[in-house]
Protein backbone atom coordinates (compact mmCIF):
# COMPACT_ATOMS: atom_id res chain seq x y z
CA UNK A 1 0.00 0.00 0.00
CA UNK A 2 2.79 2.28 0.90
CA UNK A 3 4.47 1.59 -2.41
CA UNK A 4 1.30 2.52 -4.26
CA UNK A 5 1.24 5.90 -2.65
CA UNK A 6 4.87 6.53 -3.56
CA UNK A 7 4.16 5.51 -7.19
CA UNK A 8 1.13 7.90 -7.31
CA UNK A 9 3.14 10.93 -6.15
CA UNK A 10 5.92 10.11 -8.57
CA UNK A 11 3.54 10.02 -11.53
CA UNK A 12 1.84 13.29 -10.40
CA UNK A 13 5.18 15.05 -10.07
CA UNK A 14 6.31 14.01 -13.54
CA UNK A 15 3.01 15.15 -15.09
CA UNK A 16 3.26 18.61 -13.48
CA UNK A 17 6.78 19.10 -14.78
CA UNK A 18 5.71 18.24 -18.33
CA UNK A 19 2.89 20.83 -18.21
CA UNK A 20 5.28 23.51 -16.95
CA UNK A 21 7.84 22.72 -19.63
CA UNK A 22 5.11 22.80 -22.26
CA UNK A 23 3.90 26.20 -21.01
CA UNK A 24 7.44 27.58 -21.06
CA UNK A 25 7.94 26.32 -24.61
CA UNK A 26 4.66 27.90 -25.70
CA UNK A 27 5.70 31.18 -24.11
CA UNK A 28 9.10 31.12 -25.82
CA UNK A 29 7.41 30.29 -29.11
CA UNK A 30 5.00 33.22 -28.75
CA UNK A 31 7.85 35.61 -27.94
CA UNK A 32 9.80 34.41 -30.96
CA UNK A 33 6.79 34.88 -33.24
CA UNK A 34 6.23 38.41 -31.94
CA UNK A 35 9.89 39.25 -32.60
CA UNK A 36 9.55 37.97 -36.18
CA UNK A 37 6.48 40.14 -36.76
CA UNK A 38 8.19 43.24 -35.31
CA UNK A 39 11.30 42.61 -37.37
CA UNK A 40 9.19 42.22 -40.52
CA UNK A 41 7.52 45.56 -39.87
CA UNK A 42 10.88 47.23 -39.30
CA UNK A 43 12.29 45.68 -42.45
CA UNK A 44 9.28 46.88 -44.42
CA UNK A 45 9.69 50.48 -43.24
CA UNK A 46 13.47 50.60 -43.51
CA UNK A 47 14.63 52.53 -46.66
CA UNK A 48 16.47 50.49 -49.22
CA UNK A 49 20.16 51.03 -49.98
CA UNK A 50 20.73 53.30 -47.02
CA UNK A 51 23.68 52.35 -44.86
CA UNK A 52 23.02 52.21 -41.18
CA UNK A 53 24.85 54.87 -39.26
CA UNK A 54 24.93 56.02 -35.74
CA UNK A 55 22.03 58.45 -34.90
CA UNK A 56 24.43 61.17 -33.83
CA UNK A 57 26.28 60.98 -37.14
CA UNK A 58 23.05 61.63 -39.09
CA UNK A 59 21.68 64.48 -37.00
CA UNK A 60 23.85 67.39 -38.25
CA UNK A 61 23.68 66.72 -42.04
CA UNK A 62 19.94 66.22 -41.86
CA UNK A 63 19.44 69.55 -40.06
CA UNK A 64 21.67 71.36 -42.56
CA UNK A 65 19.88 69.81 -45.51
CA UNK A 66 16.54 70.83 -44.03
CA UNK A 67 17.72 74.43 -43.61
CA UNK A 68 19.03 74.51 -47.18
CA UNK A 69 15.71 73.28 -48.54
CA UNK A 70 13.78 75.85 -46.48
CA UNK A 71 16.03 78.63 -47.78
CA UNK A 72 15.44 77.57 -51.38
CA UNK A 73 11.69 77.50 -50.83
CA UNK A 74 11.78 80.98 -49.28
CA UNK A 75 13.87 82.25 -52.19
CA UNK A 76 11.34 80.96 -54.71
CA UNK A 77 8.47 82.48 -52.73
CA UNK A 78 10.25 85.85 -52.54
CA UNK A 79 11.00 85.73 -56.27
CA UNK A 80 7.35 85.11 -57.13
CA UNK A 81 5.98 87.56 -54.60
CA UNK A 82 4.68 90.67 -56.45
CA UNK A 83 6.62 93.85 -55.73
CA UNK A 84 4.40 96.51 -54.21
CA UNK A 85 5.00 99.77 -56.08
CA UNK A 86 4.95 102.89 -53.98
CA UNK A 87 2.31 105.29 -55.25
CA UNK A 88 3.81 108.46 -56.76
CA UNK A 89 2.58 111.84 -55.55
CA UNK A 90 -0.10 113.06 -57.95
CA UNK A 91 0.18 116.62 -59.30
CA UNK A 92 -2.29 118.39 -61.59
CA UNK A 93 -1.18 121.39 -63.64
CA UNK A 94 -4.01 123.43 -65.17
CA UNK A 95 -3.19 125.24 -68.41
CA UNK A 96 -4.79 128.54 -69.38
CA UNK A 97 -5.93 127.28 -72.78
CA UNK A 98 -6.39 124.22 -74.90
CA UNK A 99 -3.46 122.01 -75.89
CA UNK A 100 -1.21 123.86 -78.33
CA UNK A 101 2.45 124.71 -78.87
CA UNK A 102 2.18 127.44 -76.25
CA UNK A 103 2.58 124.60 -73.72
CA UNK A 104 5.03 122.46 -75.68
CA UNK A 105 7.66 122.18 -72.94
CA UNK A 106 5.20 120.75 -70.44
CA UNK A 107 4.04 118.07 -72.86
CA UNK A 108 7.62 117.24 -73.80
CA UNK A 109 8.37 116.76 -70.08
CA UNK A 110 5.33 114.51 -69.79
CA UNK A 111 6.11 112.46 -72.91
CA UNK A 112 9.84 112.09 -72.17
CA UNK A 113 9.17 110.95 -68.61
CA UNK A 114 10.86 113.91 -66.90
CA UNK A 115 8.07 114.18 -64.31
CA UNK A 116 8.26 110.45 -63.62
CA UNK A 117 12.02 110.71 -63.18
CA UNK A 118 11.34 113.22 -60.42
CA UNK A 119 9.02 110.72 -58.74
CA UNK A 120 5.79 112.49 -59.72
CA UNK A 121 2.59 111.46 -61.47
CA UNK A 122 1.66 114.62 -63.34
CA UNK A 123 -1.60 115.39 -65.14
CA UNK A 124 -1.77 118.34 -67.55
CA UNK A 125 -5.31 119.70 -67.53
CA UNK A 126 -6.25 121.76 -70.61
CA UNK A 127 -7.94 125.10 -69.94
CA UNK A 128 -10.48 127.06 -71.94
CA UNK A 129 -13.44 129.41 -71.53
CA UNK A 130 -15.00 127.12 -68.94
CA UNK A 131 -11.80 125.96 -67.22
CA UNK A 132 -9.84 128.80 -65.63
CA UNK A 133 -6.61 127.99 -63.75
CA UNK A 134 -7.26 130.41 -60.87
CA UNK A 135 -10.62 128.90 -60.16
CA UNK A 136 -9.22 125.38 -60.44
CA UNK A 137 -6.48 126.26 -57.98
CA UNK A 138 -8.69 128.05 -55.46
CA UNK A 139 -11.19 125.17 -55.47
CA UNK A 140 -8.32 122.65 -55.20
CA UNK A 141 -9.02 120.79 -58.40
CA UNK A 142 -5.44 121.50 -59.49
CA UNK A 143 -2.15 122.04 -57.67
CA UNK A 144 -0.47 124.39 -60.16
CA UNK A 145 -1.84 126.82 -62.70
CA UNK A 146 -0.44 128.62 -65.73
CA UNK A 147 -1.90 132.00 -66.56
CA UNK A 148 -1.44 135.73 -67.06
CA UNK A 149 0.81 137.45 -64.54
CA UNK A 150 -1.66 140.30 -64.00
CA UNK A 151 -4.30 137.78 -63.01
CA UNK A 152 -2.04 136.58 -60.22
CA UNK A 153 -1.98 140.11 -58.78
CA UNK A 154 -5.73 140.59 -59.19
CA UNK A 155 -6.57 137.21 -57.67
CA UNK A 156 -4.29 137.91 -54.72
CA UNK A 157 -5.93 141.32 -54.27
CA UNK A 158 -9.32 139.57 -54.12
CA UNK A 159 -8.16 137.34 -51.31
CA UNK A 160 -7.12 134.22 -53.20
CA UNK A 161 -3.81 133.25 -51.52
CA UNK A 162 -1.83 132.29 -54.62
CA UNK A 163 1.84 132.91 -55.29
CA UNK A 164 3.96 132.87 -58.43
CA UNK A 165 6.96 130.51 -58.56
CA UNK A 166 8.10 131.00 -62.19
CA UNK A 167 7.48 133.19 -65.22
CA UNK A 168 7.48 131.35 -68.52
CA UNK A 169 7.15 134.22 -71.01
CA UNK A 170 9.47 137.09 -70.15
CA UNK A 171 7.95 139.31 -72.82
CA UNK A 172 4.21 139.65 -73.22
CA UNK A 173 2.86 138.09 -76.41
CA UNK A 174 -0.12 140.46 -76.68
CA UNK A 175 -0.08 142.96 -79.56
CA UNK A 176 -2.43 145.37 -81.36
CA UNK A 177 -2.70 145.03 -85.13
CA UNK A 178 -4.21 147.32 -87.77
CA UNK A 179 -4.36 147.54 -91.54
CA UNK A 180 -1.44 149.55 -92.92
CA UNK A 181 -3.86 151.75 -94.82
CA UNK A 182 -5.02 153.27 -91.49
CA UNK A 183 -1.52 154.52 -90.63
CA UNK A 184 -1.60 153.47 -86.96
CA UNK A 185 2.07 153.38 -86.01
CA UNK A 186 2.10 154.84 -82.46
CA UNK A 187 -0.24 155.04 -79.44
CA UNK A 188 -1.49 158.56 -80.31
CA UNK A 189 -3.01 157.14 -83.50
CA UNK A 190 -5.50 155.08 -81.46
CA UNK A 191 -7.82 158.05 -80.91
CA UNK A 192 -11.27 157.77 -82.50
CA UNK A 193 -10.63 154.16 -83.52
CA UNK A 194 -12.62 151.00 -82.83
CA UNK A 195 -10.46 148.60 -80.84
CA UNK A 196 -11.45 145.01 -80.11
CA UNK A 197 -10.14 143.52 -76.87
CA UNK A 198 -10.39 140.23 -74.99
CA UNK A 199 -12.05 141.25 -71.76
CA UNK A 200 -11.44 139.27 -68.62
CA UNK A 201 -7.76 140.04 -68.13
CA UNK A 202 -6.32 140.82 -71.55
CA UNK A 203 -7.59 144.37 -71.80
CA UNK A 204 -5.44 145.87 -69.03
CA UNK A 205 -2.38 146.59 -71.14
CA UNK A 206 -4.40 148.54 -73.69
CA UNK A 207 -6.11 150.52 -70.92
CA UNK A 208 -2.71 151.24 -69.39
CA UNK A 209 -1.36 152.35 -72.75
CA UNK A 210 -4.30 154.72 -73.33
CA UNK A 211 -3.87 156.24 -69.88
CA UNK A 212 -0.10 156.63 -70.30
CA UNK A 213 -0.60 158.60 -73.52
CA UNK A 214 -3.47 160.69 -72.20
CA UNK A 215 -6.24 159.05 -74.22
CA UNK A 216 -9.51 158.70 -72.37
CA UNK A 217 -11.77 155.72 -72.95
CA UNK A 218 -14.39 158.14 -74.29
CA UNK A 219 -12.07 158.92 -77.21
CA UNK A 220 -12.03 155.31 -78.44
CA UNK A 221 -14.61 152.64 -79.09
CA UNK A 222 -13.71 149.51 -77.13
CA UNK A 223 -15.56 146.37 -78.18
CA UNK A 224 -15.41 142.73 -77.13
CA UNK A 225 -13.33 140.49 -79.37
CA UNK A 226 -14.12 136.85 -80.08
CA UNK A 227 -11.57 134.09 -80.48
CA UNK A 228 -11.67 134.33 -84.27
CA UNK A 229 -10.25 137.13 -86.43
CA UNK A 230 -13.28 137.50 -88.71
CA UNK A 231 -14.28 141.01 -87.57
CA UNK A 232 -10.80 142.34 -88.26
CA UNK A 233 -10.51 140.61 -91.63
CA UNK A 234 -13.93 141.93 -92.62
CA UNK A 235 -13.07 145.50 -91.59
CA UNK A 236 -15.62 145.68 -88.75
CA UNK A 237 -12.94 146.91 -86.34
CA UNK A 238 -9.91 149.12 -86.95
CA UNK A 239 -7.62 147.49 -84.43
CA UNK A 240 -7.61 143.96 -83.02
CA UNK A 241 -5.77 142.08 -80.31
CA UNK A 242 -3.49 139.19 -81.24
CA UNK A 243 -1.01 136.86 -79.60
CA UNK A 244 2.15 136.75 -81.68
CA UNK A 245 2.22 132.96 -81.47
CA UNK A 246 -1.45 132.41 -82.36
CA UNK A 247 -3.80 134.96 -83.91
CA UNK A 248 -1.01 136.81 -85.72
CA UNK A 249 -0.12 133.56 -87.47
CA UNK A 250 -3.81 133.06 -88.22
CA UNK A 251 -3.83 136.37 -90.09
CA UNK A 252 -0.73 135.41 -92.05
CA UNK A 253 -2.28 132.07 -92.92
CA UNK A 254 -5.36 133.88 -94.21
CA UNK A 255 -3.20 136.08 -96.39
CA UNK A 256 -3.53 139.22 -94.26
CA UNK A 257 0.05 140.46 -94.13
CA UNK A 258 -0.07 144.17 -94.92
CA UNK A 259 -0.49 145.22 -91.30
CA UNK A 260 1.06 147.40 -88.59
CA UNK A 261 1.82 145.97 -85.15
CA UNK A 262 1.99 147.83 -81.84
CA UNK A 263 4.04 146.05 -79.17
CA UNK A 264 3.13 147.19 -75.65
CA UNK A 265 6.64 146.45 -74.38
CA UNK A 266 8.05 149.02 -76.82
CA UNK A 267 6.14 151.68 -74.83
CA UNK A 268 7.17 150.55 -71.37
CA UNK A 269 4.20 148.29 -70.68
CA UNK A 270 5.38 144.70 -70.43
CA UNK A 271 3.06 142.25 -68.70
CA UNK A 272 4.84 138.90 -68.33
CA UNK A 273 2.75 135.92 -69.32
CA UNK A 274 2.26 132.27 -68.53
CA UNK A 275 3.20 132.59 -64.89
CA UNK A 276 3.29 129.35 -62.90
CA UNK A 277 1.48 129.66 -59.58
CA UNK A 278 -0.02 127.68 -56.71
CA UNK A 279 -1.75 128.22 -53.40
CA UNK A 280 0.51 129.64 -50.71
CA UNK A 281 -0.37 126.79 -48.35
CA UNK A 282 0.59 124.18 -50.93
CA UNK A 283 3.95 125.83 -51.58
CA UNK A 284 4.74 125.92 -47.87
CA UNK A 285 3.83 122.27 -47.31
CA UNK A 286 5.38 120.85 -50.48
CA UNK A 287 8.59 122.72 -51.34
CA UNK A 288 10.22 119.53 -52.63
CA UNK A 289 7.38 118.86 -55.07
CA UNK A 290 7.51 122.47 -56.28
CA UNK A 291 11.20 122.14 -57.12
CA UNK A 292 10.62 118.83 -58.88
CA UNK A 293 7.75 120.18 -60.99
CA UNK A 294 9.80 123.19 -62.10
CA UNK A 295 12.91 121.13 -62.80
CA UNK A 296 11.05 118.61 -64.95
CA UNK A 297 9.04 121.33 -66.74
CA UNK A 298 12.05 123.41 -67.73
CA UNK A 299 13.99 120.30 -68.72
CA UNK A 300 11.06 119.77 -71.06
CA UNK A 301 11.25 123.32 -72.39
CA UNK A 302 15.01 123.13 -72.96
CA UNK A 303 14.59 119.80 -74.75
CA UNK A 304 11.86 121.36 -76.91
CA UNK A 305 14.15 124.26 -77.85
CA UNK A 306 16.93 121.85 -78.77
CA UNK A 307 14.58 119.49 -80.63
CA UNK A 308 11.74 121.60 -82.08
CA UNK A 309 10.62 118.97 -84.60
CA UNK A 310 10.25 116.36 -81.87
CA UNK A 311 8.41 118.89 -79.69
CA UNK A 312 6.03 119.61 -82.55
CA UNK A 313 5.28 115.91 -83.04
CA UNK A 314 4.54 115.55 -79.34
CA UNK A 315 2.08 118.45 -79.40
CA UNK A 316 0.40 117.03 -82.49
CA UNK A 317 0.01 113.75 -80.61
CA UNK A 318 -1.80 115.34 -77.66
CA UNK A 319 -3.73 118.18 -79.31
CA UNK A 320 -7.25 117.72 -80.60
CA UNK A 321 -7.54 118.20 -84.38
CA UNK A 322 -4.34 120.27 -84.66
CA UNK A 323 -3.21 122.24 -87.69
CA UNK A 324 0.40 121.18 -88.15
CA UNK A 325 1.59 124.33 -89.90
CA UNK A 326 -0.14 126.58 -87.38
CA UNK A 327 1.39 124.69 -84.45
CA UNK A 328 4.78 124.82 -86.12
CA UNK A 329 4.55 128.61 -86.50
CA UNK A 330 3.35 128.96 -82.92
CA UNK A 331 6.27 126.96 -81.59
CA UNK A 332 8.68 129.15 -83.53
CA UNK A 333 7.20 132.31 -81.96
CA UNK A 334 7.01 130.93 -78.41
CA UNK A 335 10.72 130.36 -77.84
CA UNK A 336 11.81 134.02 -78.25
CA UNK A 337 9.23 135.04 -75.63
CA UNK A 338 11.04 132.87 -73.08
CA UNK A 339 14.56 134.03 -73.79
CA UNK A 340 16.10 137.41 -72.98
CA UNK A 341 19.14 138.72 -71.18
CA UNK A 342 17.65 137.79 -67.80
CA UNK A 343 17.03 134.13 -68.62
CA UNK A 344 20.45 133.87 -70.23
CA UNK A 345 21.93 134.99 -66.93
CA UNK A 346 19.56 133.38 -64.42
CA UNK A 347 17.88 130.54 -66.31
CA UNK A 348 14.48 129.82 -67.84
CA UNK A 349 11.42 130.82 -65.83
CA UNK A 350 13.17 133.77 -64.18
CA UNK A 351 10.91 136.33 -62.46
CA UNK A 352 11.99 139.88 -63.27
CA UNK A 353 10.59 142.02 -60.45
CA UNK A 354 10.66 145.43 -62.24
CA UNK A 355 8.15 144.11 -64.80
CA UNK A 356 5.86 142.93 -62.01
CA UNK A 357 6.22 146.22 -60.18
CA UNK A 358 5.32 148.24 -63.30
CA UNK A 359 2.37 145.94 -63.96
CA UNK A 360 1.09 146.38 -60.41
CA UNK A 361 1.21 150.19 -60.72
CA UNK A 362 -0.81 150.15 -63.95
CA UNK A 363 -3.43 147.85 -62.44
CA UNK A 364 -3.66 150.07 -59.37
CA UNK A 365 -4.08 153.19 -61.51
CA UNK A 366 -6.94 151.47 -63.33
CA UNK A 367 -8.50 150.70 -59.93
CA UNK A 368 -8.18 147.00 -60.57
CA UNK A 369 -6.19 146.67 -57.34
CA UNK A 370 -7.20 148.11 -53.99
CA UNK A 371 -3.55 148.76 -53.20
CA UNK A 372 -0.12 148.18 -54.68
CA UNK A 373 0.84 144.76 -53.38
CA UNK A 374 3.93 143.74 -51.50
CA UNK A 375 5.55 141.60 -54.18
CA UNK A 376 7.41 139.56 -51.56
CA UNK A 377 4.03 138.14 -50.60
CA UNK A 378 3.05 137.51 -54.21
CA UNK A 379 6.24 136.02 -55.64
CA UNK A 380 8.33 133.13 -54.33
CA UNK A 381 11.42 133.31 -56.59
CA UNK A 382 13.69 131.01 -54.55
CA UNK A 383 12.59 127.85 -56.36
CA UNK A 384 13.37 129.03 -59.87
CA UNK A 385 16.50 130.92 -58.82
CA UNK A 386 18.02 127.70 -57.46
CA UNK A 387 17.11 125.74 -60.57
CA UNK A 388 19.16 127.55 -63.24
CA UNK A 389 18.23 125.61 -66.39
CA UNK A 390 19.61 127.83 -69.15
CA UNK A 391 18.28 128.14 -72.70
CA UNK A 392 20.44 126.51 -75.36
CA UNK A 393 23.05 128.74 -76.92
CA UNK A 394 22.26 129.91 -80.43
Amino acid sequence: MRNLWILFFLIFFIACNEVQVKDEKETVKLIQEEKKVSQAVVEEKKPENIALVEPLALEKPVVLEKIAIEEKVLAVVEEKKPVEEKALPEVTICLCWRIQSQFAGFYVALEKGFYTEEGLKVTLKPGGPEVRPFQEISEKRAHFGIGQAQEVLIARDKGIPIQCVANNFQTGALRLVSQKSLGITEPGDLRSKTISLWFGGYEYQCLGLLEKYGISQDEVNLVKQGWEMDDFCEGKVDIASVMVYNELNTLYERGVKDIDILNYADYGINFPEDAIFALEEYLQKNPDIVSKVLRASYKGWKHAMENPQEALEIILKYAENPNKEHEKSMLREVFPLMINKHTKEHGLGYIYLPDWSGMAKILFQQKLLKEIPDLKKVIQPQFIEKLKIFPPER
